[in-house]
């Protein structure tokens, strides 16, 4: 056990160097006007450094439905249309089965 710390620990100081390091080629590299090297791995270490295609990489589905965030929009706006319960009813019915099959609002 004790090994397998001080390898964690050892690993953790090199990585610790080694983006210091690269920070410091990057601002020499930006002045000097290269860089890539040094910047490459910033985004790799450093998420908030990563171009958005590396951060928003996602795998499998999102339940948009049932997100709390979606859920409490949807009681909003069911409340602000009370006052047309035509639209109301129909935008409900949509919400909850589907697009009306591509017909458009109901007659």
């Amino acid at each position: 056990m004790l090994y397998g710390e001080a390898r964690a620990e050892a690993r953790k100081r090199w990585l610790d160097e080694a983006v210091d390091a690269a920070r410091k080629t990057l601002l020499e590299s930006i002045r000097g006007g290269a860089g890539d090297l040094a910047l490459k791995l910033l985004e790799r270490v450093d998420p908030t450094l990563a171009p958005p295609t590396q951060r928003l990489k996602h795998e499998g589905q999102v339940d948009l439905v049932a997100h709390p965030a979606w859920i409490t929009l949807r009681v909003q706006i069911l409340e602000v249309l009370a006052a047309y319960p035509e639209a109301r009813a129909l935008l409900a019915e949509v919400l909850t089965h589907g697009d009306n099959n591509g017909r458009g609002p109901r007659d």
